[in-house]
């Protein structure tokens, strides 16, 4: 409750209640790591691919956004009850 204030006596309750709480599902725990994991790879790798002259960066980020939307949009599918919705990343 101490953190509810800053140094001005404002009151940042509101912000502490849109926090979600991580933990309390493992299996958004794991979803999140998956994520993070195909994240790091695929940047990686469309990285190395601009760094040795393969492609320009402009098609990294292009790859890297579908890439990543793929990525999601299957970690979407694959929960129970969510086969139809799909996350999108912001263009």
């Amino acid at each position: 409750m101490a953190f509810n204030q800053d140094k001005e006596s404002h009151d940042l309750s509101a912000f502490y209640k849109l926090i979600k709480r991580v933990g309390t599902n493992p299996q958004d725990a794991t979803i999140t790591s998956n994520i993070f994991n195909n994240f790091y790879h695929v940047t990686e790798e469309e990285s190395k691919r601009v760094l040795e002259n393969k492609q320009t960066i402009d098609q990294a980020m292009e790859n890297i956004q579908s890439r990543l939307q793929e990525g999601l949009d299957k970690a979407k599918r694959s929960e129970p009850g969510n086969s139809h919705r799909d996350i999108h990343l912001p263009s």
